[in-house]
């Protein structure tokens, strides 16, 4: 399963883009470091006490996933194959993620306190790939790729296994541009084709999707949400670092513009933390379209 963005970018779904940029400071927010470094770190995503990433591994092809503790040492989750980070949950230790071995993905997740694996349900993994998890409390969503589609699966319960088939993207003619996202009682995930790239919002009370307005028909991608159920997502023109902006949409009427970046700077993914507080944390992962570099940084209450 692959992420296609026209012109420069082009990158695995399950490695997303790569890599570290200086963002151009606008609206008023400034990105704070999260992991930076000579190593690639994306995929940045934690609550209170935890903090995953995916990083390149040294000295070899494949990534990793660490975690670094709000209380302790960093340690590598993965310790064969390749994985990648995917989700923290809002509170807790949990980690949904992906490990990848001999061109076969499954989805995990992961208790990093007792730092092991935890046992999903049955019919979560399969002989296809299945990849790009989240999780919010005791649901949980994951893909599964099959020949004709890309099938978002929700878990409405972990411990029954209970699940709905959200959407199916049509493929080859539709792609996914980045990992869906759920929060609270909210899913969001981004598509590309040749007509366009867009972004959407699924109601999982109600049982409602929801097309986020597009005006100037640009590129949307990399969407997360909160659990009011704004939604958090990148918008460029055609090709790498093209006058790509984050964007926050509250529902109604149009996104708005919330940060600008420079002309060598785009994004790989974001996440989000909601404390349920009044505090949201928006982790970005800066990718330089020149160097090829990412770092991942923090926006608080965009």
């Amino acid at each position: 399963m692959r992420l296609r963005r026209r012109s420069t970018i082009a990158f695995a779904l399950v490695a997303l883009l790569l890599l570290v940029a200086s963002g151009a400071q606008a609206g008023g927010l400034v990105p704070v470091p999260v992991e930076t470094g000579p190593r690639a770190q994306f995929g940045g995503t934690g609550n209170a006490e935890y903090f995953a990433w995916t990083q390149d591994r040294a000295g070899a092809n494949g990534y990793d996933v660490w975690v670094d503790p709000t209380v302790g040492a960093k340690f590598q989750v993965n310790n064969s194959g390749t994985g990648y980070s995917n989700a923290v949950d809002q509170a807790g230790s949990l980690l949904a993620w992906q490990s990848v071995k001999k061109n076969k993905s499954d989805v995990k997740l992961y208790d990093m306190t007792a730092m092991s694996n935890v046992a999903l349900p049955p019919g979560v993994n399969t002989s296809k790939w299945e990849c790009c998890s989240g999780l919010f409390g005791n649901t949980f969503t994951f893909i599964r790729t099959t020949k004709n589609a890309f099938k978002l699966y929700l878990v409405t319960d972990l411990t029954t296994g209970d699940k709905i088939n959200v959407t199916s993207i049509d493929r080859p003619k539709v792609d996914l541009a980045s990992t869906p996202r759920i929060y609270g009682n909210w899913i969001v995930w981004t598509t590309s084709a040749a007509g366009g790239w867009k972004a959407y919002r699924y109601d999982i009370m109600n049982d409602v999707i929801e097309k986020i307005p597009n005006p100037l028909d640009k590129l949307y991608y990399a969407a997360s949400v909160d659990l009011a159920g704004n939604v958090y997502l990148v918008r460029s023109g055609n090709g790498c670092a093209a006058n790509v902006k984050l964007m926050k949409w509250t529902g109604s009427s149009n996104p708005v513009v919330v940060y600008e970046f420079d002309d060598v700077t785009d994004v790989a993914h974001t996440s989000i933390f909601d404390d349920g507080l009044g505090t949201v944390t928006w982790f970005v992962d800066f990718f330089d379209c020149s160097t090829f570099d990412a770092d991942i940084y923090s926006f608080t209450n965009p």
